[in-house]
């Protein structure tokens, strides 16, 4: 799948991880195997496969709007009713640069803390075996 269209539902499945173009990536780093994600925070990070940030924008709340609306085609209206709901008053401007770089956990795309997962016990049994 072509990396600019690449997404997943955020951990807390209440995320607004969405199915991103070109603009909403430009510029910004990505990593071959990982993905972007809007966090509930309004950042856009890209991650790495295991859930590292390569690189994150912080959106205000009319880039956020924007985005929503651009990508509304994607998700049935109850589903844009929702994030909307979840973005209201977001303000990703007003997040830290260590949040931004460290999320919480509900901002992180579920496959790539399951990737993280596999690899933290692959890892386990390499010292263990």
């Amino acid at each position: 799948m072509d990396q600019a269209t690449r997404c997943e539902t955020s951990a807390s499945e209440g995320g607004a991880c969405l199915k991103s173009g070109r603009s909403a990536l430009a510029g910004l780093r990505l990593d071959g195997d990982g993905l972007c994600c809007l966090g509930n925070d309004g950042v856009n990070r890209s991650f790495s496969s295991v859930g590292q940030v390569v690189d994150y924008r912080r959106f205000s709340p009319e880039q956020i709007s924007n985005y929503l609306d651009k990508f509304a085609g994607f998700y049935p209206n109850e589903e844009m009713k929702r994030l909307k709901i979840i973005f209201d008053g977001v303000d990703g401007r007003e997040v830290d640069d260590r949040k931004c770089v460290e999320p919480d956990v509900e901002d992180i795309p579920s496959t790539c803390l399951e990737n993280k997962r596999k690899a933290e016990a692959e890892s386990s049994r390499d010292v263990q075996g």
